[in-house]
């Protein structure tokens, strides 16, 4: 049974019910993420000898998938609601991977966490760098952990 604590009491419990929700909004829109990313990336875990001692080492190995449109749309929209980093980088020179982040600060600390990694050519052809540039205003620097995902045009 719920304890009536006036006027004051209501609004903190409403405020703490809205965190609640958006919280539980965010980890569906990060489920949905990770979903979409098992099947673009196939990590490995490979043998490797260092100092006469066996060790595992796990490297990142992508999937022939192609992303759709739909899932390509659904990616930039959680980007944009969640406001989770979105940025390219080079894998030894080979070819570009996006990664898609999120900063979280744990006792004082930013930490970014990734949540998937996918291949440049992953993403449909329409979804080309030139484009995510455009739409995403930070695409060119790389991960801040100062900033979150803004869209241009946006708040």
């Amino acid at each position: 049974m719920m304890k009536y604590t006036g006027w004051a009491g209501a609004c903190v419990e409403k405020d703490k019910t809205i965190r609640q929700l958006k919280r539980i909004t965010q980890l569906k829109q990060i489920s949905a993420l990770i979903r979409i990313g098992k099947k673009l990336r196939a990590p490995k875990t490979v043998g490797i000898v260092s100092n006469g001692e066996e060790n595992q080492l796990s490297i990142d190995d992508f999937t022939d998938e192609v992303l759709t449109t739909e899932e390509a749309e659904k990616i930039l929209n959680i980007i944009k609601n969640e406001e989770l980093l979105f940025y390219p980088a080079q894998v030894y020179g080979q070819s570009t991977v996006y990664t898609i982040a999120r900063v979280q600060d744990i006792d004082g600390q930013k930490n970014l966490q990734e949540i998937i990694k996918f291949r440049q050519r992953q993403m449909p052809q329409e979804y080309d760098f030139k484009r995510l540039s455009k739409d995403f205003a930070y695409f060119n620097s790389g991960p801040d952990y100062r900033r979150p995902a803004v869209v241009i045009g946006s708040k």
